[in-house]
């Protein structure tokens, strides 16, 4: 079964602090709302939202699961900051074969663990994306497994270009 994986860097954030509590700016907090709504209001769905327990990651995720409804949101140690992308593979692979109905799932992470992910999943690393800005989100589709290499990149948009869309992006 067909899996699609959409990678999501969380909205901009506060500095100072620790980084683990690190809140969304009100500027950031807008972005992914907007991002969100326009997504839900297109028909975007998702079937499990997993994030980094830093709290701008939780924030981020939080808004878009309230805005796409039926997604459970959870919050695992393996994406907080420096997240290895082996291990992110794993666990996303683990996740698709416990839930066999699984078939879209959003990550939120960070820079720059989210565009090592990206670069390791795709199948052609010159079509990964490098670089994630705030509330960035980006398309994998796997025709089967998720694992190295094994990713379709099919869109990458940034929060504004969502809060935008009329129709969403074809696969």
């Amino acid at each position: 079964m067909s899996i699609e994986l959409y990678l999501l860097r969380h909205a901009a954030a506060e500095t100072g602090g620790t980084d683990a509590s690190r809140a969304l700016t009100r500027d950031g907090h807008r972005a992914a709302k907007d991002a969100a709504t326009t997504l839900a209001r297109l028909g975007f769905t998702v079937d499990l939202v997993l994030c980094s327990p830093a709290l701008r990651a939780h924030q981020t995720a939080l808004i878009f699961q309230l805005a796409l409804c039926r997604a459970d949101l959870e919050d695992d140690a393996a994406l907080a900051a420096g997240a290895v992308p082996e291990v992110v593979a794993r666990l996303l692979e683990t996740r698709r074969e416990k839930a066999g109905a699984l078939r879209r799932v959003l990550v939120v992470g960070h820079m720059p663990d989210l565009a090592d992910l990206s670069l390791y999943l795709a199948a052609e690393a010159k079509a990964a994306s490098a670089s994630f800005a705030p509330a960035q989100m980006v398309r994998f589709d796997f025709d089967d497994a998720i694992g190295r290499g094994r990713g379709r990149l099919v869109w990458s948009l940034r929060a504004e270009a969502m809060a935008e869309l009329v129709e969403l992006p074809k696969g």
